[in-house]
């Protein structure tokens, strides 16, 4: 077979929200299918490569991000001493990441892929450069929450632009590749983050975004060459665009965050504004497409599940007392679990079609890991950490790329971007409420720890307050004398509250594993037309 590469844009059809989407430029694919078309655009084995080259540039872009940002979160909380506040920059990202997840899709459709997806990365470098001078917690959180609506369309269209240059047969490989990539990034940003913290400013976790994007930008520009929308005039392509819809969706998720993020902090659990905010947010989140509703729901739980990552590092910080570098070594071992899983779950796939299994086996990893987790304490060797965090890792190699994949293999191929839009809102919506919910129950189990320290007249009140708002006290020994009764009291503390995080977090496992029994099981077809070698 001489076509190397398959795909199909035809997007004329509606999309999930019900906006007319316009018709691309011919439906034939990439690469030539139809040589006698004037408008098809030909993609050779170099430009495919380049084109995987800038997708994975710009998704480095946000696992950097991510993970140099998990080992600097005492730093920051200890300049602006903020621990209360500390979870606002994680949820102001995720917040707006999901928010704007679906008008991206949109606006994809409209006005082409490779102009918001310069858009999107240049949103984010803004927000990175701010976030990097931020003079405050208030504006700290601004910043993250900008730099998050550039991720979002970066996390979005990568995979959208994936599913148009490859096979359904082979998305799963490139996915996996992509994944690993990923993962590397993720095995040094850590090291990365901690060399920055420990040696010279947590700001430099944000700034080091920067020369990264201007690399990326050029490149994207002039090697990424996808169909263009045929489209009127500006004020016609922008009436096709569902804004009041997108507007109500993006009002409902910051209402259901914001209403997690304050409950038991700002109000009770069972007032009525808590109740009333997340049975409307539910209601108007309920997917519209029912026989993918086991895909929506198993992205959900594995945004959610993700949870554990979060709190890894403080463990490691506070209950062990290494320093950001150390910790960021340690998570190694996770990346790693991660990177095998997808591999191996990648080139099974690519090879014999087999994909659902891999979801609920990745439910049980997670779950096991969890559990672990919980179990922890000061006297747990080495070894028993490095092991749990592989086992924590090996879950998201397994789910996260073959939920996406099953979700496409369901859905025709005129609703795939705004399917994996959809997907991926529900993903990183459960990836902003697990922690929100988490932040929560962690604050109020060290509270009260802590408080009950100050009643047996243990804990001076004024310590109380500092610790609350910066953990590295708990390891000061200028403040705290080590193996003393009030550094028992302390660390026991977080240990319980943490503790309480990871056990909470089996619950989101459960989810998973009984969310993938509604997930469509027959293999991926072996088509004669998805027969190809990818050249990457």
């Amino acid at each position: 077979m001489t076509d190397q590469f398959l795909v199909s844009t035809d997007r004329s059809s509606k999309d999930l929200t019900g906006a007319e989407k316009p018709e691309f430029q011919n439906p034939s694919s990439l690469t030539g299918l139809d040589p006698t078309s004037d408008d098809t655009i030909e993609l050779s084995s170099t430009e495919y490569t380049i084109v995987i080259i800038c997708l994975i540039l710009a998704l480095t872009l946000g696992a950097l991000d991510q993970s140099i940002y998990a080992v600097a979160v005492l730093a920051i909380s200890s300049e602006f001493s903020g621990l209360q506040d500390i979870n606002w920059i994680s949820t102001a990202y995720f917040l707006t990441t999901t928010a704007f997840m679906p008008l991206y899709a949109q606006l994809a459709n409209t006005f082409g892929r490779k102009p918001i997806f310069l858009l999107s990365i240049l949103i984010f470098e803004i927000g990175s450069a701010l976030c990097g001078a931020a003079k405050s917690m208030k504006m700290l959180v601004c910043a993250r929450a900008l730099a998050g609506l550039g991720a979002s369309g970066i996390f979005g269209l990568v995979d959208i632009i994936v599913a148009d240059v490859t096979t359904i047969r082979n998305r799963g490989l490139v996915y996996s590749f992509m994944t690993m990539v990923w993962i590397l990034s993720s095995i040094c940003g850590p090291i990365i983050g901690g060399l920055l913290v420990d040696h010279v400013s947590w700001r430099w976790i944000f700034y080091i975004n920067l020369p990264l994007g201007l690399v990326i930008f050029p490149l994207v520009t002039y090697f990424l060459r996808l169909p263009s929308p045929t489209r009127g005039s500006l004020l016609v392509s922008l009436k096709t665009i569902d804004w009041i819809g997108s507007l109500i969706l993006a009002l409902v998720i910051c209402s259901l965050l914001l209403a997690i993020q304050g409950g038991g902090v700002q109000f009770d659990w069972n007032s009525p504004y808590f109740i009333s905010l997340i049975a409307v947010s539910l209601v108007l989140l309920a997917p519209s497409y029912l026989n993918s509703v086991g895909t929506f729901v198993c992205a959900f739980f594995i945004g959610a599940s993700l949870l554990q990552n979060i709190y890894v590092p403080e463990l490691f910080q506070v209950m062990f007392n290494d320093s950001p570098t150390i910790s960021g070594i340690k998570i190694i071992s996770l990346a790693i679990g991660t990177l095998v899983s997808q591999f191996v779950c990648g080139t099974i796939t690519s090879k014999t079609g087999i994909i659902f299994p891999f979801v609920p086996i990745g439910a049980i990893f997670i779950t096991m890991s969890c559990l672990l987790l919980g179990f922890f304490n000061q006297n747990s060797a080495l070894w028993q950490q490095i092991l749990c965090l592989f086992i924590a890792g090996i879950s998201p190699g397994m789910v996260v790329n073959s939920n996406l994949v099953i979700a496409q293999e369901q859905l025709d191929g005129d609703e795939l971007a705004t399917t994996i839009s959809t997907l991926n809102l529900f993903q990183v919506l459960g990836n902003a409420i697990a922690p929100a919910i988490a932040a929560a129950v962690f604050n109020d189990k060290l509270s009260t720890a802590l408080k009950n320290g100050v009643n047996m007249g243990i804990l001076p009140d004024q310590l109380l307050i500092r610790l609350l708002s910066d953990p590295s006290v708990a390891r000061n020994e200028t403040l705290i004398n080590s193996g003393s009764p009030l550094q028992k009291v302390v660390l026991e503390g977080y240990s319980n509250a943490l503790s309480t995080v990871f056990f909470m977090s089996v619950a989101f496992g459960v989810g998973l594993l009984i969310s993938s029994a509604f997930l469509n099981k027959t293999r991926l077809p072996k088509k004669e037309a998805e027969e190809v070698e990818l050249e990457v």
